[in-house]
């Protein structure tokens, strides 16, 4: 059990910076006419996640045990990652993805 208290330590660390490091990143993404939009968007996107997420992943934790979610967690993370890595790469380059 002191695992996953770890983990959620940790995550809730990691997850502060990424979301204040998604606020920045999209006017950059976006042309100025889509800001208000996109900034919406991510703000639903954020607040669904935070609804639906603790009720599905208590199914799922019920169904499978931690470790399988854990291993899910890590993997969403390593996703989310790689493409923050490739939309910065796109935007270092000058093209701006669509």
């Amino acid at each position: 059990m002191w695992l996953l208290y770890v983990v959620a330590v940790i995550e809730s660390s990691v997850s502060r910076v990424a979301f204040g490091g998604a606020g920045t990143l999209i006017p950059t993404l976006v042309d100025r006419a889509d800001l208000a939009a996109a900034n919406a968007l991510s703000i639903l996107v954020v607040n669904s996640t935070r609804i639906l997420g603790p009720p599905i992943g208590g199914v799922l934790l019920a169904h499978d045990g931690a470790a399988s979610r854990l291993v899910l967690d890590a993997a969403t993370y390593f996703v989310s990652g790689l493409l923050l890595f490739l939309m910065s790469a796109s935007v270092s380059h000058g093209a701006r993805p669509t």
